[in-house]
């Protein structure tokens, strides 16, 4: 994850109110992609809050226990052994924010890599 050092983890980036919503965007794309519409709140706000509002989201569909639980880690190329692990070590009641997380984590990645890239082509 050293290829993040401009930006650090999400955590960090709740100043970048371009960043936040790009990965958002990509959580919307990615949750739709498998079939579950969802619609999150952009704009510069705490991570923990994030964080948070994604929680509530995949409660409200029980993402958890949702037959599409397994392609949404897929589509954002989570891996299902390493998340089942993470969940093991969770709590109960931290199991969503730990998903969340993951997830928020993941998107950021991807937007990062996008604009990346984006930017290494127009050299």
């Amino acid at each position: 994850m050293s290829q993040l050092a401009p930006l650090g983890s999400p955590e960090n980036w709740v100043d970048q109110e371009g960043w936040i919503n790009a990965t958002l965007e990509q959580v919307e794309k990615d949750f739709r992609l498998q079939g579950i519409n969802i619609s999150l709140t952009k704009g510069k706000r705490d991570y923990a809050i994030l964080v948070q509002e994604v929680v509530e989201v995949m409660r409200s569909v029980d993402l958890i226990n949702h037959d599409k639980f397994a392609g949404l880690l897929y589509q954002l190329d989570l891996s299902e052994k390493k998340m089942i692990s993470k969940l093991h070590r969770s709590s109960p009641e931290n199991i969503y924010q730990t998903v969340a997380h993951e997830i928020i984590k993941r998107c950021f990645e991807k937007v990062w890599w996008r604009n990346h890239f984006k930017s290494d082509s127009n050299l």
